[in-house]
């Protein structure tokens, strides 16, 4: 099948929110707030641009560390079509 399907919903970050707490807390860099995640810089950077899916271990530790609910930090982003057209040289 050609064309274009739907893609799943994800859950992401709500950054404002997330820079808004981690702020509060003196982690202004990527580097600091990683390291009060015991997460990479990579991890991060890539949660935050919406690159990849925040792991259940990763959404737990932010919430406890920044003492919130889920629903504050993140939320469910609509699915995204995708274009399953093959490339024909």
């Amino acid at each position: 099948m050609q064309g274009k399907t739907l893609g799943s919903p994800r859950l992401v970050v709500r950054p404002h929110q997330f820079h808004r707490r981690m702020h509060a807390l003196g982690h202004r860099t990527a580097t600091a707030q990683a390291e009060y995640l015991d997460v990479s810089i990579s991890t991060i950077t890539r949660v935050l641009a919406g690159e990849v899916q925040p792991s259940g271990a990763f959404i737990a530790r932010a919430c406890a560390a920044l003492d919130c609910e889920i629903t504050e930090l993140f939320e469910v982003a609509p699915a995204r079509d995708r274009d399953t057209t093959k490339a024909v040289a």
